[in-house]
């Protein structure tokens, strides 16, 4: 049976995480195992007298072999039917997600409530379970902003929404919002246009009801918002009052578990119920139909464990927690012995039968985790764990070491201040804000005043987050400037393991230096004169990082809005996306931002960006910054140079002609980036630049970009835009587009292709990388991002011109002109193609 549930678990694991081309491999290794499996058996060995054979048929060591092989075979075909059925309900999702050919479609929706409404500022999001499959959708999360009513859980809903593909950015080092979306099955976003209440909430949505009015009083009577939030997280699962800047305070310090309703306040609830439940039923009389009083201790925890896994929500950590302890306290009351790691392998198999889409989410990785470094350091191990607070220290320590390459792998941080903070904070959680928590929150579901109580377990809190608070400041968390890949992660999991193996395990010193590719690998500095551009997916707006080998400029900080839904310095791109991005990549410190101009989209996130690096140099055209952009002025950083082409020193507010446009060139190539140019704007570009490699497309692709005499000037091997999945002004235009085409110069988007990396490296051809094709996995049906093609380009004019009036690293012009790599046709206007430095398929990956 264990290898079964292995093998399904592992089937159902490796189906999730694998990429396209692994198909064959596994599929190879299937096929390896069966034969193994199916070979005939070997003969029964003859006795050691002549002529007598042993009086069992089947030695022990045949016994073993036939063993060993059933086992084998029971693990292939466990492998084989976890891997069909994610692949199977992966299948069904991908199928009822809408298509992208339907994006802003106003559809009619009647459906029913689920869940809690999240209200942030003046939008209201919440999922609606659609009624007999309406437009072929299952399940919709939409967005309903300033409201003209509220959702309760349960209500029926006729709703008038404007639909699209469930999706986010994507960036690297970022949260892929897709990703998630497609684990909770949610089949498309929508923006609510009409909504009309058809019907109130039926019985069965008694606990959601009951979930929010609890949330809704804990608010109100709850002084401190902080507080507040965290204990309506902690009873009723409702999570829609954590700012980011508390997330981000509770991740810093290792105390995020106050977060999720996981093992330890599923089993704490269990246990104080069990306890009660034993006194309750002490005397004779109460044990007439059940004589065992330990039976009735068991089931009053179950019971009790239920109830509160119903009244938070059955979350993924709720769901593993119950399980195992329906599984433990089951083994218990039948009288059979459980060894916790089979425990822990019914609850990873039983969690992935009901929800296989469940390992696309990073709280499974984590929670399983967590669970099975604590059973491999202390199952088995008489008193290794310790009591009270002793104990306490040994499994923070080991949840720290055991969790690091995760922490590292997911985060890019390690914290220091997990320790002490979580030695503190758990036992006041568990004694004190827990319990009375959860007596205030029944109270109040039966009618009892329970206010001072309420108020008791936010003093509490407030507490916690005082000591919290003081962790982190004197202990802030630690960070690494890059992100470690799969096998380094890996080998720093198996390495951590095997330095929490018991004493007689061999070598245990080898699993710090299985830790070294985690704590030291570094990518690949760029060398003197080489540079990265790296288009972030933020939307509508636009951020580029131009990292060289010891120093990043950013253009462009993003959407954002100042004093936004949080109430706490506004939301932006900057924490969530940039950072993240910036770290990731392993660039270097942000020396120079630019704020191209004063639109949202470009400057939403400047607040941010101000506070998150408070040592750079802020350069543009935007009221709050100092330091003008001026066409002629340039610096040079690391062998390669950054030269303002535009707007001169006397140019007026033009509305976006006036923004800022970049030119970063060096031996190894040439981007040019741009602002808001219109039609005006783009023609005060011609003759400025001269031929480049990539272009940053002015005004993100409007059909005033669309300049046939600009583009043949520049003749680019690539164009770039930033641009939302759908984007409400159409971009990017057709005729854009359409001049595009017509010589053959590929347009990337953001919408298409999520972040998009281009590399310059002296001596070598352009690298260009997209981050939808590299998180690309087997059961993703999206379509790939369209690649450039290969382009020829003859032997001459490959070098630079550095005489040029130009300035930077003007390629001298070619004596002939060519059309596609072909001679044109009579009065063709001649292309730079062959200008232009050779660029292999192989290099353009």
């Amino acid at each position: 049976m264990a290898w079964s549930l292995a093998g399904f678990s592992a089937g159902v694991l490796v189906a999730a995480a694998l990429p396209a081309w692994t198909f064959g491999i596994l599929a190879g290794g299937l096929a390896i195992a069966a034969w193994h499996a199916g070979r005939a058996r070997p003969r029964p060995p003859v006795s050691r007298r002549a002529g007598e054979r042993s009086s069992d048929p089947w030695p022990r060591s045949i016994h073993r072999r036939t063993g060993s092989r059933r086992a084998c075979l029971l693990a292939a075909l466990a492998l084989a039917s976890g891997f069909a059925w994610f692949h199977l309900q992966a299948g069904l999702q991908a199928a009822r997600s809408w298509p992208a050919e339907r994006a802003q479609e106003l559809v009619e929706l009647v459906g029913r409530v689920e869940a809690l409404p999240e209200s942030r500022g003046d939008v209201i999001r919440f999922p609606l379970r659609v009624d007999d499959g309406a437009a072929g959708l299952r399940r919709v999360e939409l967005a309903w902003y300033r409201p003209g009513g509220w959702p309760r859980p349960g209500e029926t809903w006729h709703i008038q929404a404007r639909l699209d593909p469930p999706g986010g950015p994507l960036n690297p080092g970022g949260y892929d919002r897709r990703q998630a979306l497609f684990a909770q099955r949610i089949d498309a976003l929508g923006r609510v246009d009409q909504a009309t209440r058809l019907a109130a909430a039926g019985p069965g949505s008694l606990p959601d009801r009951l979930r929010q009015d609890a949330s809704d009083w804990l608010q109100a009577v709850i002084p401190d918002l902080r507080s507040a939030a965290l204990i309506r997280a902690l009873t009723v699962g409702d999570r829609s009052g954590i700012t980011a800047d508390l997330s981000e305070q509770l991740r810093s310090t290792g105390t995020a578990h106050l977060l999720a309703i996981s093992g330890l306040h599923v089993s704490l609830v269990a246990g104080v119920a069990a306890l009660l439940a034993g006194v309750l039923f002490t005397p004779r009389w109460a044990r007439w139909f059940w004589p065992d009083r330990r039976r009735y201790a068991l089931a009053g925890g179950l019971l009790a464990a239920l109830v509160y896994g119903l009244l938070s929500g059955f979350s993924l950590p709720t769901q593993r927690a119950l399980l195992m302890l329906c599984i433990g306290l089951g083994a218990i009351l039948l009288r059979r012995p459980l060894v916790p790691g089979h425990a822990l392998l019914c609850a990873l198999a039983a969690v992935l039968a009901l929800d296989p889409l469940a390992p696309l989410s990073l709280g499974f990785w984590l929670s399983f985790a967590a669970v099975a470094v604590l059973i491999w350091a202390f199952a088995g191990r008489s008193g290794s764990a310790g009591r009270g607070l002793l104990g306490l220290i040994r499994a923070q320590l080991v949840l720290g070491l055991g969790l690091l390459p995760l922490n590292l792998g997911l985060f890019q941080q390690w914290v220091p201040a997990a320790l002490p903070a979580n030695l503190v904070v758990i036992p006041l959680i568990g004694a004190l804000v827990l319990p009375l928590g959860l007596l205030s929150v029944g109270a109040y579901g039966v009618g009892v005043p329970a206010d001072a109580l309420a108020r008791l377990a936010g003093r509490a809190m407030e507490a916690a987050l005082a000591v919290i608070d003081r962790a982190g400041a004197a202990l802030p968390a630690g960070t690494i400037d890059w992100l470690p890949g799969a096998l380094a992660i890996s080998l720093g999991f198996v390495g951590a393991l095997w330095l929490l193996a018991p004493r007689r395990w061999p070598a245990r010193a080898l699993g710090a230096f299985l830790l070294l590719p985690l704590l030291v690998a570094r990518p690949a500095a760029m060398p003197e004169g080489g540079f990265g551009v790296v288009v972030l997916d933020v939307g509508d707006g636009l951020a580029v990082a131009v990292h060289t080998r010891t120093s990043t400029l950013l253009f462009g900080v993003g959407p954002g809005e100042e004093g936004g839904r949080d109430g706490q310095g506004g939301w932006s791109r900057v924490r969530g996306t940039l950072v993240p991005a910036l770290r990731s990549l392993g660039a270097g410190p942000v020396h120079r931002v630019v704020v191209p101009g004063a639109s949202r989209g470009l400057a939403g996130g400047l607040a941010d960006a101000r506070r998150q690096w408070p040592s750079a140099r802020f350069i543009g055209r935007h009221p709050e910054v100092a330091e003008r952009c001026v066409a002629g002025r340039s610096w040079s950083v690391d062998g390669v140079q950054f030269r303002w082409i535009h707007p001169s020193a006397a140019l007026p507010d033009l509305g976006g002609d006036d923004d800022c446009v970049l030119l970063v060139a060096s031996s190894a190539g040439r981007v040019l980036l741009t602002g808001r140019q219109r039609k005006a704007g783009v023609a005060r570009l011609r003759g400025r630049t001269g031929p480049l490699d990539a272009v940053l497309v002015p005004s993100q692709g409007h059909r005033d970009a669309a300049d046939p005499a600009w583009w043949h000037e520049i003749g680019p091997q690539v164009a770039l835009a930033s641009l939302e999945p759908t984007d409400r002004y159409g971009r990017p235009h057709a005729g854009l587009t359409g001049v595009l085409a017509r010589r053959g110069i590929p347009l990337l988007t953001t919408a298409d292709c999520g972040a998009i990396r281009i590399a310059f490296r002296p001596g070598r051809p352009m690298t260009l990388e997209v981050e939808r094709d590299r998180r690309r996995r087997a059961w993703q049906r999206t379509a790939a991002c369209p690649r450039p093609s290969a382009r020829r380009a003859s032997p001459a004019g490959l070098g630079y011109d550095a005489a040029s009036t130009q300035g930077v690293g003007t390629r001298a012009r070619p004596p002939t002109g060519r059309w596609n790599g072909r001679a044109g046709p009579p009065g063709a206007v001649p292309s730079r193609e062959s200008s232009r430095r050779s660029t292999t398929r192989s290099s353009l990956r």
